[in-house]
């Protein structure tokens, strides 16, 4: 294959290149996100015998989607985050641990790392907001 480019050909000569480049670009990204939602997510199979079930099964994952897609989003613009993978920003948080005493509402929350702090800090949330939201 001597030569070989890609190309890519317009049918429509109302569409610029730069219009078929972002399209083409917009429908990359489609791809990636449904393949997330099969394979990272494991949404393979729905394995659900209603078509009720089905539906809310599929809007939980798309919501799953949608929060792994804002988180790396942000991740990725902060300097503290940006070498960070999702799935170690994942990680570090499930280390966090609350403490609740004879099931009162009293309780406390482990010391939070630097790291884990800096995650919050990038996905907009505060250890005070934490706190209030793992104890009863």
């Amino acid at each position: 294959m001597v030569g070989y480019k890609n190309s890519c050909f317009a049918v429509s000569p109302e569409i610029s290149s730069a219009d078929v480049l972002s399209i083409y670009r917009g429908r990359d990204a489609i791809e990636k996100a449904f393949d997330q939602f099969k394979n990272g997510l494991d949404f393979r199979r729905l394995r659900t015998h209603t078509g009720k079930t089905m539906d809310g099964k599929v809007f939980v994952g798309f919501l799953a989607l949608v929060m792994r897609s804002y988180m790396l989003k942000k991740a990725k613009e902060s300097q503290a985050t940006k070498h960070l993978t999702l799935e170690k920003i994942l990680l570090e948080l499930r280390k966090i641990k609350a403490v609740t005493y004879n099931g009162d509402t009293a309780g406390t929350i482990m010391p939070l790392t630097t790291m884990q702090r800096g995650i919050l800090e990038t996905i907009g949330s505060s250890a005070h907001e934490l706190i209030t939201s793992l104890l009863p």
